[in-house]
Order: structure tokens, then C-alpha cells, then sequence
């Protein structure tokens, strides 16, 4: 009777040590779960390339929106080299005290969005709370871009 309980305990151990190198291989550094590191792979890229060409220089335009007061317009002027903005001014013509507040708002915040940038990446919806005249903006940015275009 000694035999077999020799090898039911001697089964018993090995299973034992499995399962405990099992569990060693999967938790280290205080129960954290351990990742396989990734492959070391190379990601490749396929080189896009941007039809659009911009002439260098400044390109002005009446722009326009609505808004619940009625029609809204601001002066948009934008200095391109190569496709980047340089520089960029908006000055607003707004008859209504709202109009004048959100065209200020808007003006306030929106140069930092836009001058370094190429004008194809430029996509705006709100600036300093004022959705209506980002709108009118992005209408006046496409018809710069058009203006620019070879």
C-alpha cells in the first residue's frame, strides 16, 4: 500500500509544480499581471501624396455667415508660404451687438489654431463659444483656398 500512495503523492507534487510554475510565469512584481513584449516591427508607411499646391502670398475675403439676428459679415485676410499660414487677421463688421460680441470671441482664440498650419489641415467648429462665425470662417477658408490654388 506504501507504492501507491508514493505515487499518488509524487503525482500530486508534480502536478503542484506545475501549476505553481504556470503562475510564476504569468504574475511577477507583486501579482502585476506580466505582457510578452511586442515583435520589434518596423511600421511602414505609404507616402500620401498632396496634389494641392498654394501660390505664396496674401489672399483676402468678404466672409459671411447667418445667425439668428441675420447676416453677419467679417473681413478674413491669409498669408500663405508653400501652404502654411503665416499669418492670419479677422476683423468683424457686424451690426448687431451679439454679431460684435461673438465676432470678437472668435477673434480672440482662433489665430492660435490656424497660423503655422498647413491651410489644408486647418478644421474648426468652435472657437471661444462662437460656432456661427467658425462656420462663416471655414466657408471664407475654403474660398481662400481656392484664390491660392496653381
Amino acid at each position: 500500500m506504501k507504492k501507491p500512495l508514493a505515487i499518488l503523492t509524487a503525482s500530486v507534487i508534480i502536478i503542484l509544480g506545475g501549476i505553481s510554475a504556470y503562475i510564476s510565469g504569468i504574475f511577477t512584481n507583486n501579482g502585476e499581471n506580466q505582457t510578452t513584449p511586442a515583435p520589434n516591427i518596423t511600421p511602414t508607411t505609404t507616402p500620401t501624396t498632396n496634389n494641392k499646391k498654394y501660390n505664396t502670398g496674401t489672399y483676402s475675403v468678404l466672409g459671411s455667415y447667418m445667425s439668428p439676428g441675420g447676416q453677419e459679415q467679417f473681413d478674413l485676410s491669409v498669408n500663405l508660404n508653400n501652404g502654411i499660414i503665416t499669418s492670419v487677421t479677422f476683423q468683424p463688421k457686424s451690426m448687431s451687438k451679439m454679431g460684435e460680441k461673438f465676432g470678437m470671441m472668435f477673434n480672440n482664440g482662433f489665430s492660435t489654431q490656424v497660423v503655422g498650419k498647413s491651410i489644408d489641415s486647418i478644421s474648426l467648429d468652435v472657437v471661444n463659444g462662437a460656432s456661427l462665425t467658425t462656420s462663416g470662417f471655414m466657408d471664407a477658408m475654403q474660398t481662400i483656398k481656392q484664390k491660392a490654388q496653381l
